[in-house]
C-alpha cells in the first residue's frame, strides 16, 4: 500500500518539502544580507570618492583664485619696475624693458590661465600638479614672496632676470650690505623711485620708521622672550573648549597670567594659564595638549542679555574689564584672580559687576581704553562714536555720575546720513587723538579734547555706500605701539597702512587672505603683525618688508565666519585666537 504522508507517485514527503523550502528561505536571507552589506560598502566608497572630488575641486578653485591674484600682482610689479627703470634711464623705451622682463622664460598671464584650466581638466595626471607648483613657485619668486635668503637661492633668482633689472638689484644689494645687521632685522632698500626731493611720506616711513624700529630692538635685552635671535614660527599648543557659541573677543590681563574670552553665548570666561605652562630654559612655555588634562575656566562672568562683541581691559586700574555687545550696554567687571577662587566658587563672595554705561541705541562693535587716562571709546551701529569716563579707583561711582564725555558722528559725503563706525583705536604716538574705521571704507582721526574730526583718509573716493552689502568696509583697525602708523583690515581682503601725520590716502597695502579680514594684532616688539580672516587662517607679517612670513590654519568656518579675534600676550611669546567654531586656541613660538 502506498505511503499516505505525501502526494501519490511523487516520492516526496511533506516534511522534506518543508525542509527544502526552509533551506531556500535561509539561503535567500543570507544572500540578501550579503547584498545589503556590499551595497553599504559601495555607498561608503561612493561618499568617500565624492568627498575627495569636492576636495579636489575646492583645491583647484583656490589654486585658480591664487593664480589670478598673482597675475594681477605680477602685472603691477612689471609696470613698477619698467617705470622705475625709465625714470633712471629716460632714453630707454619702457615697452622694451617690459618685453625684456617677460622674455626670460616667465609665463604670461594668459599662459598661466591656460595651464590652470588644463590642471582642472586633467587633475588625475601626475605631471600636472608638478607643473602647477613650478608655475606658482616662479611667480612667488619673481614677487619676492618666497622666504629663502640663502645665497644660492638669491643667485638663482637674479640670474634669470634681464641685465638691466639685475643691475638695479645689485645696487640695492650693495646698499643693504652697507648697513649693519647685528640683530638679523634688516630693512630692504626702497625700490628705484623718483628723485629724493619728490618723495612723499609713502616711502619715507618705510625707511625712517623701520630704522627707528631697529634702534629700539638693539636697545632691548637679549633675553627678551619676544625677540629671539631667529624668526619665530607659531604652533597651536592648547585648545580651550567651554563656550557654546562663536568666540568674538579675547584679551590678556596686563598684570596677571589670565586670559579673558567673550562669546555670543553672553558669557565671559576667565582662564588661568599657569597650569598650562612649564619652565624651559628659564622661560615659560605652553604644555602640549596631550600632556595635561582639559583645562576649565576658573570663573564665569554673567550679566549680558545678548551676544558680546567687544572687550578691553583698563591699563589705569588693574583688574577692571569692560565688555559690550548686542544689548547696547557697556558693563564694567572686577576680574577675580585664581588665588581668590576655588573649585566651588569665589572665596570672597563679592559682586563682580561694577556698573554699566548706557547711551548707545544699537549694537556696540568695538571698545578701546586710553593707555594712561581713564577714558574709553565705543563704536556702535547707531552711527556714533562715544567717549566715556571710566573708573580710576576701586570704589563704585557715586550716584548721579554721568560717564559720557563726547558723542561723535561723521556724515556721509553723498547724503546727510551719518556713517556707521565699525572699530576704534587710540594712537599711542599721539595720545590726544584717536581713529575710527567706518563702513564707507574711511578712516577718520579725532581730537579727544575738541571732539572734532581732524582729517579723513580713504583709499576709495567712491561716495556711494551700500550699507546692506558693504564691499570694502573697515572691519578692524589697530595702531602701532611706537610709530605714527595705523593699520586697517578691510572687507575686500586687504590690509592697508595709513600715516597718522599725513593727509593722504593709504600709503601701502597687503593682500594674502582669501576672505574678509576680521582681526589684527601687533606683537609687543612692534616688528610683526598677525591677521585673522574668515578663511580660517592666521597670517604673520613682517612690518618692515610687508611680507607674509608664516601661515597657519586656525579655526573652522561656520555661517561664512571663521577666525574672529586674536591677541598677543603682553609679556610672553604666547598668542591666542578665537573663532566661530566656539573654541579658543593658544599658540607658542618655536
Amino acid at each position: 500500500m502506498p505511503a499516505q504522508n505525501g502526494p501519490v507517485g511523487t516520492g516526496y514527503s511533506w516534511s522534506g518539502v518543508v525542509d527544502f523550502l526552509q533551506d531556500q528561505v535561509r539561503a535567500w536571507d543570507r544572500e540578501r544580507a550579503e547584498f545589503q552589506l556590499e551595497k553599504a560598502e559601495l555607498n561608503e566608497r561612493i561618499v568617500n570618492m565624492e568627498g575627495q572630488l569636492r576636495g579636489q575641486e575646492n583645491v583647484n578653485k583656490d589654486l585658480l583664485r591664487r593664480i589670478k591674484m598673482l597675475e594681477f600682482a605680477l602685472k603691477q610689479e612689471r609696470i613698477k619696475y619698467a617705470k622705475a627703470f625709465r625714470e633712471k634711464n629716460p632714453s630707454v623705451d619702457e615697452n622694451r624693458v617690459l618685453q625684456e622682463f617677460r622674455a626670460d622664460n616667465v609665463p604670461s598671464p594668459e599662459a598661466a590661465s591656460a595651464t590652470v584650466q588644463q590642471l582642472i581638466d586633467k587633475r588625475n595626471e601626475d605631471k600636472r600638479p608638478k607643473s602647477s607648483r613650478t608655475l606658482l613657485k616662479r611667480y612667488l619668486e619673481e614677487l619676492g614672496y618666497v622666504d629663502d635668503a640663502s645665497p644660492e637661492h638669491q643667485k638663482n633668482r637674479t640670474s634669470t632676470l634681464p641685465a638691466s633689472l639685475r643691475d638695479m638689484l645689485n645696487e640695492g644689494a650693495a646698499y643693504k650690505k652697507s648697513r649693519k645687521d647685528e640683530s638679523n632685522m634688516q630693512t630692504l632698500p626702497a625700490q628705484p623711485t623718483a628723485p629724493k626731493e619728490q618723495q612723499t611720506r609713502k616711502t619715507r616711513w618705510l625707511v625712517a620708521d623701520a630704522t627707528k624700529i631697529e634702534a629700539d630692538v638693539e636697545n632691548h635685552s637679549a633675553t627678551d622672550p619676544m625677540l629671539p635671535a631667529t624668526r619665530m614660527t607659531w604652533h597651536a599648543k592648547r585648545v580651550l573648549k567651554n563656550h557654546v557659541d562663536s568666540v568674538r573677543c579675547l584679551t590678556f590681563a596686563p598684570s596677571s597670567n589670565v586670559l579673558a574670552t567673550a562669546s555670543e553665548d553672553a558669557m565671559i570666561k576667565l582662564w588661568d594659564l599657569s597650569p598650562m605652562e612649564e619652565e624651559v630654559e628659564g622661560k615659560a612655555r605652553l604644555i602640549a595638549a596631550d600632556d595635561i588634562a582639559d583645562v576649565e575656566p576658573f570663573f564665569t562672568l554673567r550679566g549680558h542679555t545678548g551676544p558680546i562683541f567687544a572687550m578691553c581691559t583698563s591699563p589705569v586700574l588693574e583688574g577692571l574689564l569692560y565688555t559690550a555687545g548686542a544689548d547696547r550696554r557697556i558693563r564694567c567687571w572686577d576680574m577675580p584672580t585664581p588665588k581668590t577662587t576655588t573649585l566651588y566658587g569665589e572665596t570672597g563672595g563679592d559682586m563682580r559687576d561694577m556698573g554699566s554705561m548706557d547711551g548707545h541705541t544699537d549694537v556696540i562693535w568695538s571698545l578701546a581704553h586710553h593707555p594712561v587716562q581713564p577714558l574709553m571709546l565705543s563704536a556702535s551701529s547707531d552711527s556714533t562714536v562715544k567717549m566715556w569716563k571710566t573708573l580710576d579707583s576701586a570704589k563704585p561711582p557715586p550716584k548721579g555720575f554721568s560717564p559720557l564725555v563726547h558723542s561723535l558722528s561723521v556724515p556721509l559725503k553723498s547724503s546727510s546720513a551719518a556713517d556707521i563706525p565699525t572699530s576704534v583705536a587710540w594712537i599711542p604716538a599721539d595720545l590726544q587723538h584717536f581713529a575710527a574705521g567706518f563702513v564707507s571704507a574711511r578712516v577718520a582721526f579725532f581730537d579727544s579734547q575738541t571732539a572734532q574730526v581732524v582729517r579723513e583718509l580713504s583709499w576709495n573716493e567712491d561716495s556711494n555706500v551700500d550699507f546692506e552689502n558693504p564691499v570694502d568696509q573697515v572691519n578692524c583697525i589697530i595702531s602701532h605701539n611706537t610709530l605714527p602708523l595705523l593699520i586697517a583690515g578691510h572687507e575686500d581682503r586687504c590690509i592697508r597702512f595709513y600715516d597718522v601725520n599725513a593727509a593722504s590716502s593709504s600709503i601701502a597695502s597687503m593682500v594674502g587672505h582669501t576672505d574678509a579680514l576680521s582681526c589684527l594684532a601687533i606683537d609687543p616688539s612692534g616688528l610683526y603683525l598677525v591677521s585673522g580672516a574668515h578663511d580660517g587662517s592666521l597670517r604673520f607679517w613682517d612690518l618692515r618688508q610687508r611680507l607674509c612670513l608664516h601661515e597657519i590654519s586656525a579655526h573652522r568656518k561656520k555661517f561664512e565666519e571663521a577666525t574672529m579675534c586674536v591677541s598677543y600676550h603682553p609679556a610672553k611669546a604666547v598668542l591666542a585666537s578665537g573663532g566661530a567654531d566656539s573654541v579658543v586656541k593658544l599658540y607658542d613660538s618655536m
